[in-house]
């Protein structure tokens, strides 16, 4: 029913038409999930499904749009080749960020059979995921790699030879261990510590060099083996050194958070400060692996409220 105006002129009511309707809801649901992919809530993988349905959200709301209902079929699908191509360039931008924050686009692969284009993209994604991991936590990590390379006989580790540049190392695992993505992260922890300790205060030698370069060893796989397991959310059912264990068990107790920035202090404090804490004649490491932790709780938290939670749990270290 229609309203009557001052002159007495029936005036129709607006109403909504279903092409209308559509057209809307299309570039309100496209530009919504635009916006929901440039949020990064999303890895890589899954973004590129959201833009995806992005863009066909707003070709949808375009096709439906009344103002070029009347054109032909021909000249609707030119618009339309054009507004995708103008979508997309903008979409590219925020994909080429993120994919260049969660894939480590800088590996390189030596030749190998067994490493097929879909593992070499599994790798580098699994490697961009634990560098960010690695540096929300504080921890440096290099931007130069050695090339990545499989190796029949089991070989797993990196090595660079003295004075050599970083593409003469290698960071490799074994063609068995190709289906255990933890193995390229594993490689790729121990890469990073070891330039992270290169660089430290314990390579500048001094009376207790040795101490401290067997102390960092020791460090240096408890930490790296920690990281891997908090990263991937599971621990491997074997335990090579009991400081890793008691590290896990603070975890399951404490909550990751808390757990992943205390080992991350202890990394930094065994690097910085080598002589802090120290073990002196008729201590061992473990003695000084406690005193390091200690240090590194009061770099978490003020009140060392986890402190004796902390502590019980690494009684059993003698």
């Amino acid at each position: 029913m229609g309203t009557r105006s001052r002159k007495g002129k029936t005036r129709k009511p607006l109403a909504w038409k279903t092409e209308r309707l559509l057209t809307v809801s299309g570039l309100g649901l496209g530009t919504s999930l635009a916006l929901v992919g440039t949020l990064d809530i999303f890895p890589i993988y899954v973004n590129l499904v959201v833009y995806a349905a992005s863009l066909i959200s707003i070709l949808f709301g375009f096709w439906k749009w009344e103002w070029i209902a009347h054109w032909g079929k021909l000249q609707k699908t030119v618009t339309l080749f054009i507004v995708s191509l103008a979508s997309a360039w903008v979409l590219s931008y925020p994909v080429r960020e993120q994919y260049e924050r969660e894939i480590m686009t800088n590996l390189e692969f030596k030749e190998s059979s067994e490493l097929s284009f879909w593992r070499q993209q599994i790798i580098r994604y699994d490697l961009g995921g634990f560098r960010a991991y690695l540096t929300s936590l504080g921890i440096a990590v290099p931007s130069d790699l050695p090339p990545f390379s499989i190796s029949g006989q089991g070989i797993v580790g990196t090595h660079t030879p003295p004075e050599m540049p970083i593409y003469r190392g290698d960071l490799t695992i074994g063609k068995q261990q190709l289906g255990d993505r933890t193995a390229p992260t594993m490689v790729y922890g121990s890469f990073v510590i070891e330039k992270l300790f290169e660089h430290s205060q314990i390579a500048r030698g001094g009376p207790s060099w040795f101490h401290h370069f067997l102390f960092g060893t020791q460090i240096e796989m408890a930490t790296n083996l920690y990281f891997n397991w908090s990263y991937w959310g599971k621990r491997s059912p074997a335990i090579p050194n009991p400081e890793t264990g008691i590290l896990w068990e603070v975890r399951q107790q404490l909550g990751q958070e808390y757990t992943d920035k205390l080992i991350a202090s202890l990394l930094l404090v065994t690097a910085d400060t080598p002589d802090e804490g120290i073990a002196t004649v008729g201590e061992n490491f473990s003695v000084e692996f406690k005193r390091k932790l200690a240090i590194a709780d009061s770099l978490v938290e003020s009140d060392k409220a986890n402190w004796p939670v902390i502590q019980k749990l690494a009684e059993p270290l003698q």
